[in-house]
């Protein structure tokens, strides 16, 4: 048998070569998991983000907005630490989201973040995303 190769992203998961970034991947949300963007862990003790019957939910104090459809890679860790994030919206409604749809983020532990949701299953209550989250400007100072 040949060796099997290292494992690398998929091509049609997106790999961000910023510097930047803290955690990245891509996974499938089932109903009721949820997905620390921190750490790139579903169904951690600490969650972010949450698919429930149909509901988009995150978990504060993570905050967020939908962007739609957009450029996923033009949202830089920049662009996304000064984008006008908003906590009170915590709960989407999965039929009102779009396959290629994009959320940018501030994950509960302050990090710029950005969600693509690759595809939306709605009868499942089900969806394929692709995230990246970056380090925050404060973790890179040092005491």
């Amino acid at each position: 048998p040949k060796p099997s190769p290292s494992p690398s992203p998929s091509p049609s998961c997106p790999t961000d070569k910023s510097p930047f970034v803290l955690v990245q991947g891509c996974t499938i949300l089932r109903n009721r998991d949820s997905i620390d963007l921190d750490r790139g862990r579903v169904d951690s003790s600490s969650p972010d983000f949450a698919v429930n019957n149909g509901t988009v939910t995150l978990t504060p104090p993570a905050m967020s907005m939908y962007l739609g459809p957009t450029k996923f890679d033009a949202l830089t860790a920049d662009r996304l630490q000064r984008a006008h994030l908003s906590g009170s919206n915590i709960g989407y409604d999965m039929f009102l989201l779009e396959d290629k749809g994009v959320f940018a983020l501030r994950t509960g532990q302050g990090h710029p973040s950005k969600v693509l949701l690759k595809h939306i299953d709605q009868v499942a209550s089900a969806m394929e995303i692709a995230f990246v989250t970056y380090r925050s400007a404060s973790d890179a100072r040092s005491d």
